[in-house]
């Protein structure tokens, strides 16, 4: 299949693709960790802010309703170019991780979530958007996949060197450590290579507002699109099920401090990264769509046998593993069909991604410590595996990865 949409660049190349690809890849990282930080150290935070568990849990939710506002950041990218709005973007997450360093209060705190998770629901599709525009689409699932090493490669080196850092001062230095590179990042970004023209020249003449005005239609293919957006939700929900109970389902059984879940952390980060490893190798290869079919399916597998995994630390890690793997291998498989099922929509299509999915993981961050609370592993695990289910019945009855232009 040929990529249509790629534009051509308005300037000269000044870096390699695997340069740009690398710069990004650490990117991510430092970003990652900022955003996976809270659930392993849910009951350490809680505790530092004189709180509960689940109380903080319903304030970590909230952050996820700023991704309403992410499609509005996606239609102005489209149209005014994605350097800016992602440095902009990048800085006003390093104002809300550094008003979580300084709050002294649930009030503060949630101001700086708030903050952060804004510039984050801008900031993390709309480089997945500019990198698109960037790389072939035969070539798509090998460096989208590379950049989403970043998610395992968070956990492995910045979630689990945050829990000695808590260890050794308190839970809020790992946020002004962040919030610092978010700035820096920014005037990094800034010097990356432009794309090409983005949208036609009419498009390009219209006020933002006429844009806005058609922010949920996504063309010739929208049926297509909008399915894809469906699985990919359904995917989002069964992982944040498990990402907010894991830290605490740890801590229970076997009496984990943050040191201890630090360690399981880096383990659990090689999940994240073989899901995205084996993207990177096989999803060109296997198909785009067989990925966001198979991967969700497996995973679904590994959720109901998670209750049942007993007998020690080590047995019920390596079910965590599986699990955590096959749903991220499913995640980054829909966001590479995601980038190309309306091209001259890009960052639309991808911040309505991020929308949808964060409006899921607010749900799953409410449900997901009370569920466990009521039932135990089971009262999330088994969800999750239906919310995976649903996820693959989407892909094989509405998903094409056959892409239709205007």
């Amino acid at each position: 299949m040929t990529n249509p949409a790629d534009p051509l660049d308005t300037q000269p190349q000044t870096r390699s693709t695997r340069s740009l690809i690398a710069s990004v890849l650490a990117m991510r990282i430092v970003m990652d960790t900022g955003n996976k930080i809270f659930f392993p150290y849910l009951s350490v935070i809680s505790a530092g802010l004189g709180t509960t568990t689940v109380e903080l849990a319903k304030l970590l939710s909230w952050r996820n309703m700023t991704a309403l506002v992410a499609p509005f950041l996606g239609a102005t990218a489209d149209k005014r170019g994605y350097r800016p709005v992602i440095a902009a973007c990048l800085a006003f997450s390093g104002v809300g991780l550094l008003t979580i360093f300084f709050s002294q209060s649930n009030t503060g705190f949630l101001i700086g979530i708030l903050l952060a998770a804004l510039g984050g629901a801008g900031a993390g599709p709309n480089i997945a958007a500019y990198l698109s525009h960037r790389l072939r689409w035969d070539k798509r699932s090998q460096g989208l996949g590379i950049v989403e090493y970043a998610w395992g490669l968070a956990s492995i080196i910045g979630v689990s060197l945050s829990g000695y850092l808590i260890g050794l001062t308190s839970w809020r230095m790992p946020f002004l450590i962040i919030g610092l590179a978010a700035f820096v990042f920014a005037v990094i970004f800034l010097r990356f290579p432009p794309t090409g023209r983005i949208q036609s020249a009419a498009e390009q003449s219209e006020p933002l507002w006429a844009n806005l005005r058609g922010l949920f239609d996504l063309g010739a293919n929208w049926r297509s699109a909008w399915a894809t957006l469906a699985g990919d939700t359904f995917t989002r929900f069964a992982g944040f099920l498990l990402f907010i109970n894991f830290g605490t389902w740890l801590a229970d059984d076997f009496n984990l401090d943050a040191v201890g879940i630090a360690g399981a952390v880096f383990w659990l980060g090689f999940a994240d990264i073989s899901g995205s490893v084996s993207v990177s190798l096989l999803g060109d290869r296997v198909g785009k769509r067989r990925s966001v079919i198979g991967g969700p399916i497996l995973a679904s597998l590994f959720f109901i046998l998670l209750p049942f995994w007993s007998g020690g630390l080590i047995i019920v890690v390596v079910g965590i593993f599986l699990a955590r793997s096959c749903f991220e291998f499913s995640i980054v498989s829909y966001l590479v069909l995601a980038s190309e099922q309306s091209p001259q929509h890009r960052g639309k299509m991808l911040t309505l991604r991020s929308a949808l999915s964060l409006v899921s993981t607010f749900a799953s961050t409410r449900l997901g410590p009370q569920l466990y609370e009521a039932f135990g592993v089971p009262g999330f695990a088994w969800p999750a595996a239906v919310s995976l289910a649903l996820s693959a019945v989407v892909a094989i009855f509405f998903i094409s990865d056959q892409i239709v232009t205007e």
